[in-house]
């Protein structure tokens, strides 16, 4: 049953590339045969986390989020389940409930006290897709089926609601199950492209301006709707990699398949800057309380502090990277392993860090120069992509 729901996982990955969250890829498994320095590279990219003196807290972890300022809700994958777990940075530990099938997108409300899945479970040997709403402080979740697997709603700016598109208007839908219709299809119908699968609600901070995102496979159309008068722009290739950074800019993943962009397009001037070229993957994430945005290059972990306009690159590699309410910690993936870390810390062991990260380079040089190693006739310009990413880290300051 569990290769079962890894089939229909993979199959519906396949088929629709870029409807589901990042689920901690490990990209030398791509591209790197199995041997001695793939494991080397591994155990050089988890001593990195040794170094900073991260947490780790636990394994087979396919998402993670703060709830708390000092607590955080993570997934694990079970056989032919998922649970989910409350951590405390204190180090206890607390099972909040086990549900059947293999979770494709979670996403905490805007108190934390919600999680919202999407899970896919294997019925009658048939795929079925549930939408499953998580109390934490209850421990109890409520499943009921959903036509799509993967991501399909927003997570309301205001209270710990969530919201839909029903074909017709945009829903907004309490953890109680009320609703309340808070934008109707008329208001940008004139716009909406054919064939349309996807359709998505933003709201700004200040709930003046609302972001509609429109498409299906990577090719979206972005409506920016304010009282009288609306903006369009393109370039959006993802619709769970993209949120309002202030009331006015919005982030969001450009580019294609191994070429990925991250852009910040500016409504009032109408204008777009691009922070980040040609990156394998870039795993955009917001921690909207500390207004800091992690991206990945290369997989490697980067910072963007919203209020200071200031990037930084962290050093480690990871995935699903959020930040504490305070600014001052952060959660990462790698290898299914999740890890708390602290910013003071990859600062104050940063040479200990660059030590690893010249390893790496290393045996990513040897990789290059041996075919043997190659698994793939993209493999040595990805070796090249992550020397080349290591060392922008190395003489960042």
């Amino acid at each position: 049953m569990k290769f079962f729901l890894k089939f229909i996982l993979s199959y519906c990955i396949a088929i629709i590339p870029f409807g589901i969250f990042a689920r901690d890829v490990n990209l030398d498994s791509i591209y790197i045969n199995n041997s001695a320095l793939s494991n080397n590279l591994k155990n050089l990219k988890l001593g990195t986390y040794s170094s900073a003196r991260s947490i780790f807290v636990a394994d087979n972890v396919v998402f993670s989020n703060w709830i708390k300022k000092d607590e955080i809700a993570f997934v694990k994958e079970q056989v032919d389940s998922v649970s989910v777990f409350r951590y405390k940075l204190n180090g206890s530990q607390t099972l909040v409930c086990s549900i059947p099938g293999t979770v494709t997108v979670c996403k905490p409300s805007l108190s934390g006290r919600y999680l919202y899945l999407k899970i896919i479970e294997a019925v009658d040997g048939k795929p079925a897709f549930y939408f499953v709403t998580v109390d934490v402080e209850k421990s109890a979740f409520v499943k009921k089926a959903s036509p799509y697997p993967f991501l399909d709603f927003t997570v309301s700016s205001k209270g710990d609601a969530y919201i839909i598109f029903n074909g017709k208007d945009f829903v907004e839908a309490a953890p109680n199950g009320s609703l309340q219709k808070v934008l109707s299809a008329d208001s940008f119908s004139a716009i909406m492209p054919p064939n349309l699968n996807q359709t998505f609600l933003f709201h700004s901070p200040n709930q003046k301006n609302k972001l509609v995102l429109l498409g299906s496979d990577a090719k979206y159309k972005s409506i920016i709707l304010e009282s009288n008068k609306s903006s369009v722009f393109d370039g959006v290739s993802s619709s769970s990699e993209i949120f309002w950074i202030d009331n006015s800019r919005v982030i969001f993943r450009s580019g294609y398949m191994g070429n990925f962009c991250i852009t910040i397009f500016n409504y009032n001037t109408k204008s777009s800057r691009t922070i980040l070229e040609n990156s394998l993957n870039t795993n955009i994430c917001f921690s909207p309380i500390p207004k800091i945005i992690s991206f990945a290059d290369h997989q490697l972990i980067n910072m963007y502090n919203v209020p200071k306009n200031s990037i930084t690159n962290i050093g480690l590699e990871g995935e699903d990277v959020y930040f504490s309410q305070d600014g001052l910690s952060f959660t990462s993936l790698l290898y299914k392993r999740l890890y708390i870390s602290q910013i003071s810390n990859t600062k104050k062991y940063r040479d200990e860090i660059l030590s690893h990260s010249n390893d790496i380079i290393a045996v990513y040089s040897q990789i290059l120069e041996n075919k043997s190693f190659w698994k793939n006739d993209f493999t040595p310009e990805y070796c090249k992509k992550k020397i080349e990413a290591y060392r922008r880290f190395i003489v960042s300051d």
